[in-house]
């Protein structure tokens, strides 16, 4: 157990474990007087103080005292501690001397320990140098012998046939190539048939269209387009026309951009709890440099000022006022509002304890911006 102790001589506060107050043994954090004089072991002597609270363990008395509370300082009872002992003291001398021995041995051992150390590396070092100059001298002479016995490895029988592979691939590849390009050709040709079609109506026979230009790749062999034959149901117009030899002329990029679709971006951000903010709103945002503002700001953007105006934090009713109860915040977007005010603390390296202090403080922010808010509407009225 740890007890946080007020100090008789100059008035500072610590936390002290519960072994180092003289004759006391306390059972639970509350077995003790806070009105009563305690020898507190100080710096290798005794010093006078009383204890004001206690706890298991010494991080919990560090979040206590994160939450700002006012820790009041009881009046004592007695303030004649009882007598020191002269024998106590000559202890704490003989500890304290003890010590120091003790500390100056382990840096004695510390430095008998680095300097052997450094005399190993420097043994492993010359033996290092010594074989690596025995691998380099067997290195020389296997790329030697390795150089001289490059011609005998590979047999000519072997290399007949790899030779054969390479040619008979490299014919198919050509055939696959030319393939591809007649498969591209045929592939224009359909479609522009299949625009004219559309084009000049569905009573045109694909045998009465002329031809047309035909793209494969980036070469491009353009033909003039003559009169198509129309039967009597459908006569098409210059327009019509117009209209087929701009298709046809822009048949292959209809064909490389047919799969090709723009996504536009999403213009909304998932803060977290589903819910979405506007991306330039957010970067605002997280700009600010003040707590207050960051939480205020961002409930705003979420809830907006007319809605804020007619809430409350947790939906209870004003003591001094004594009014009606208003609904309070919406569970899923304060604890929002909560997530992404602690990773914005998270980003300026804090100390746990300042960290949980400060996200505490949430709650009093909002409650804040909802007090502004009423106020200016009851100033405009």
């Amino acid at each position: 157990m740890f007890a946080y102790v007020h100090y008789l001589d100059d008035g500072l506060k610590d936390s002290v474990n519960v072994k180092d107050i003289k004759h006391f043994g306390p059972k639970s954090t509350t077995d003790f007087s806070s009105t009563h004089t305690y020898w507190i072991h100080r710096k290798g002597r005794f010093a006078t103080g009383q204890i004001l609270f206690m706890k298991e363990t010494s991080e919990e008395i560090e979040q206590f005292l994160a939450t700002g509370k006012r820790i009041r300082v009881p009046k004592l009872l007695d303030k004649i501690p009882p007598a020191n002992k002269t024998s106590e003291r000559k202890e704490a001398k003989e500890n304290a001397t003890a010590q120091r021995s003790s500390i100056e041995e382990g840096k004695q051992t510390f430095l008998m320990d680095i300097l052997k150390k450094r005399q190993a590396l420097k043994r492993k070092q010359q033996q290092c140098q010594h074989h690596s100059k025995t691998r380099r001298e067997k290195n020389l002479v296997d790329n030697e012998i390795s150089s001289e016995s490059e011609d005998e490895l590979i047999p000519k029988s072997k290399y007949n046939e790899l030779d054969k592979r390479y040619k008979l691939l490299s014919r198919k590849y050509q055939e696959a190539i030319a393939e591809g390009k007649e498969l591209r050709k045929l592939n224009v040709e359909l479609q522009t048939c299949l625009v004219a079609k559309i084009l000049c109506g569905s009573n045109t026979s694909p045998t009465s269209i002329p031809d047309l230009p035909v793209t494969t790749g980036s070469n491009t062999s353009p033909v003039p387009i003559p009169d198509i034959p129309v039967t009597s149901e459908s006569s098409p117009t210059k327009e019509k026309r117009k209209n087929l030899q701009t298709a046809v002329e822009n048949s292959s990029a209809v064909v490389t951009y047919q799969n090709s679709e723009q996504i536009l971006e999403n213009q909304e951000v998932d803060i977290g709890e589903g819910v979405l903010i506007h991306s330039e709103k957010w970067k605002k945002i997280q700009a600010n440099l003040k707590d207050s503002l960051f939480v205020k700001e961002l409930a705003v953007c979420i809830w907006g000022t007319s809605t804020l105006a007619n809430r409350s934090l947790e939906g209870k009713s004003c003591p001094t006022t004594k009014s009606d109860p208003r609904p309070p915040l919406t569970p899923h977007k304060y604890r929002a509002i909560k997530g992404c005010f602690q990773k914005w603390l998270e980003g300026k390296s804090l100390e746990e304890a300042e960290l949980k202090a400060r996200t505490g403080k949430v709650g009093r922010y909002l409650t804040e911006k909802i007090q502004d808010i009423n106020k200016k509407i009851k100033s405009k009225k």
